[in-house]
């Protein structure tokens, strides 16, 4: 049943957009249908971020190369997002990078060769570190889950211009036109992972420490509003926020786990199978090819669980092993790759039934992996 309401001034943004949302998932199918002849031709490319300043590129999820990129700067690349071009499976990676003096890292090339020619940089204004990268592909915004100078204005966003080669030069900011979260505690905007997230019809998610906002742009910035304080558990901080097939997950620190399917308005706690354990990632499957209803999740201790109800229910896997997983990517099309601490490298064939295990020539941790394909995030 459900756990909790979301405040009045979120319910009534929510319940504002929920009016557009039937036609923004038809603009987005339509796009989806005018890149069929591109979507054939797609080929994957995944991306794994790590620390050290560290990236693992494959073209099978299989086989890595993997190698510190070319900058001076070695502190831990984290959450990594993709954005599309015109073309089906061409556009931009963007990494969060926790580093106070270097904290956005971008390439336009589909398969990114471990160059400084490759990347360019940014540095966000003061000393902010970056955790969190989240791509809003109905506004055309990232938005960076970045630690904030003041109560105010944490999230940076940048607008994405397609097809130019300074896609992020000169756009990140946090002036109010941008963004304007205020978050009187002493959070400040600090995240403490893969905590951003959109529905692909413009609204978003975000977990900083314990709390959970809800955000929708404007046309001239994003709106912010609270969904709830200590919102997993109180102390207990969120890890994952994630959307798919008209489906909110949030996870975090003990094992804890929401699940809203009216848009965040009302939440219930199904059980992760992950005891009182870290999970510290969780994935939605893709409405593609791959089964519409799969989850994934990962955590500490090696756990994994999966659900084929839509997040409803969960089974948990046995991994093999019991390092730490912090990322996990599926494609769509029934592939998926995990990764975590120890250079351990993870891979399914079978929309996450059945996993293979490798260590890669880096055995460090690796924080987050991504693919070069936006997925459709309802089916049809």
């Amino acid at each position: 049943m459900a756990v909790g309401k979301v405040s009045d001034v979120a319910g009534a943004s929510i319940n504002k957009v929920k009016d557009v949302a039937a036609a923004s998932i038809n603009k987005i199918n339509d796009v989806a249908a005018s890149l069929g002849d591109s979507e054939a031709s797609h080929s994957d490319v995944w991306l794994i971020t790590m620390a050290t300043g560290r990236i693992g590129v494959s073209t099978d999820g299989q086989n890595w190369t993997i190698s510190q990129v070319g900058h001076s700067n070695s502190t831990a690349n984290r959450q990594v997002a993709f954005a599309n071009t015109s073309s089906y499976d061409e556009g931009l990676w963007m990494i969060a990078k926790g580093s106070n003096t270097m904290e956005i890292l971008w390439s336009e090339e589909k398969v990114p060769t471990l160059t400084s020619g490759s990347w360019k940089s940014n540095n966000l204004d003061g000393s902010r570190s970056c955790r969190a990268m989240c791509y809003d592909e109905y506004n055309g915004y990232f938005l960076a889950g970045a630690k904030g100078l003041t109560a105010a204005k944490t999230i940076p966003t940048s607008s994405y211009r397609a097809g130019s080669n300074d896609a992020a030069v000169g756009e990140w900011g946090i002036s109010a036109s941008y963004s304007d979260y205020s978050d009187a505690s002493s959070n400040k905007g600090n995240y403490t992972g893969k905590s951003i997230a959109s529905d692909g019809a413009g609204n978003i998610m975000a977990g900083i420490l314990d709390d959970l906002i809800y955000g929708v742009h404007d046309g001239a910035h994003y709106n912010w509003s609270t969904v709830g304080a200590n919102f997993l558990a109180a102390g207990k901080s969120i890890n994952g926020v994630s959307y798919g097939n008209s489906v909110w997950i949030v996870c975090g620190e003990g094992g804890n786990m929401k699940r809203s399917t009216d848009g965040g308005q009302n939440w219930t706690t199904p059980d992760p199978q992950f005891s009182t354990n870290n999970i510290l990632a969780v994935t939605y499957g893709g409405a593609g090819d791959s089964t519409a209803n799969v989850w994934m999740a990962v955590g500490n201790a090696g756990k994994m669980s999966r659900s084929t109800d839509q997040g409803a229910n969960w089974t948990a896997l046995d991994s093999g092993h019991s390092t730490t997983l912090r990322g996990l990517a599926s494609n769509g099309s029934g592939s998926w790759v995990a990764c975590g601490d120890a250079g351990k490298l993870g891979y399914s064939s079978d929309d996450g039934a059945t996993w293979s295990w490798a260590t890669g020539s880096y055995s460090g941790q690796q924080n987050d992996v991504a693919v070069n394909r936006m997925l459709p995030l309802d089916p049809g």
